[in-house]
């Protein structure tokens, strides 16, 4: 009996001794498993190298020129005719002056808006232009015989502007005469209408 008592207590050591190395087993084999599958989820994620884009020829575009962008006025051509016209308030008459072509040639729209900025342009083509001004003065065509002291003068308005310019001082004694009218000035049409009143003084 104490033999066979020996026998079982050998046995359940060797029982125990089997279990023991059997989850010692076991834990390695699961611990070797879950490394894999780690190593193996690291790996799934990690993006596989992409080879890099092939390189052709680098084509080089010409820069826009802005010069070739804009896109040409048109500029007034050999022998084109500009045209002032001024509209005188005083006697509401539209003197026309002509320019020399050579003055202009060659210029645009906004050559002429710029060079006469106290005008407005009315018309433009490369063949001529028309300006228009308006002055507060008679017009060139009129001749005004206004007082200068004790003496009688002939005035013109200056082309252009509303300067009265001196044309001919006359040889009249003023000393007798009603000088009221020509204290602001009297208008003539012409050098003959003139002429044709101092001989009514002297008469």
């Amino acid at each position: 009996m104490f033999l066979e008592n020996d026998n079982r207590r050998r046995t359940g050591a060797w029982i125990y001794i089997i279990v023991g190395v059997l989850l010692i087993v076991g834990a390695g084999v699961l611990a070797f498993s879950m490394t894999q599958d780690r190593e193996g989820g690291e790996a799934k994620s990690t993006p596989a190298p992409t080879a890099p884009p092939a390189v052709g020829p680098t084509i080089q575009l010409p820069e826009d020129d802005p010069a070739s962008l804009v896109v040409p006025s048109e500029v007034l051509e050999e022998g084109a005719q500009v045209v002032i016209r001024y509209h005188h308030t005083a006697c509401n008459h539209i003197y026309e002056e002509k320019l020399d072509p050579a003055e202009t040639r060659g210029m645009s729209k906004s050559d002429l808006i710029i060079r006469y900025s106290n005008m407005e342009l009315q018309e433009f083509s490369t063949s001529g232009a028309v300006l228009t001004c308006t002055l507060s003065s008679y017009c060139p065509e009129h001749y005004l015989v206004k007082l200068n002291g004790t003496k009688l003068c002939i005035y013109r308005t200056r082309v252009g502007t509303e300067e009265q310019i001196l044309v001919k001082e006359l040889n009249v004694d003023t000393s007798g005469m009603d000088t009221t009218d020509f204290q602001e000035g009297v208008l003539f049409d012409s050098m003959e209408d003139i002429e044709s009143f101092l001989e009514n003084l002297e008469s």
